[in-house]
C-alpha cells in the first residue's frame, strides 16, 4: 500500500505494510491508592501574649474563689463568689450574692483576690492567658 504524506508543504509517497497481528500491549499493573494522610488533630488555641484582666462590676467581700493559678478554663466556668451590701449595688434595694464567672478561656495566669477580702468596682479578679 503506498500512503501520500505532506510535511511542511513537501509531499512524500511512503510504501507502507498493514500487519494483521496485533501490537505487543504492556502488562496492566494495579496501583494501589494512596491513603490521604490522617487529619491532623486540632491545635490547642495559642496562648495570648497579653494576659486578659478579668474584673468585677460591683464593690463587695469574695466569700469563695473558685479558680486556681495554673487551671484552664472556659467560658462560664467559676471565678468567685461574692457579695454586696444593698448600698454598693447598682440601682441599690438589695444585696447582691452570686458567681461571678469567666468570661473567657483560657490558663488562670495570675489571681490576685482572696477569700474576705474587699473588692471595689472593676478591680481585676483574674488574668487569663
Amino acid at each position: 500500500m503506498k500512503l501520500r504524506i505532506t510535511i511542511e508543504d513537501r509531499v512524500y509517497v511512503v510504501d507502507a505494510e498493514v500487519i494483521d497481528e496485533p501490537l505487543p500491549r504492556p502488562a496492566l499493573q494495579a496501583i494501589p491508592a494512596e491513603k490521604p494522610p490522617p487529619p491532623e488533630p486540632p491545635k490547642p488555641p495559642k496562648p495570648r501574649d497579653i494576659p486578659e484582666s478579668v474584673t468585677t462590676h460591683v464593690e463587695g467581700t469574695i466569700r469563695k474563689v473558685h479558680a486556681k493559678i495554673g487551671a484552664r478554663v472556659s467560658v462560664g466556668d467559676p471565678l468567685v463568689d461574692i457579695e454586696a451590701p444593698p448600698a454598693l449595688t447598682p440601682g441599690g434595694g438589695r444585696t447582691f450574692a452570686g458567681t461571678l464567672r469567666f468570661p473567657v478561656s483560657g490558663e488562670v495566669c495570675e489571681l490576685p483576690v482572696k477569700e474576705g477580702e474587699r473588692v471595689s468596682a472593676n478591680q481585676v479578679l483574674a488574668k487569663v492567658r
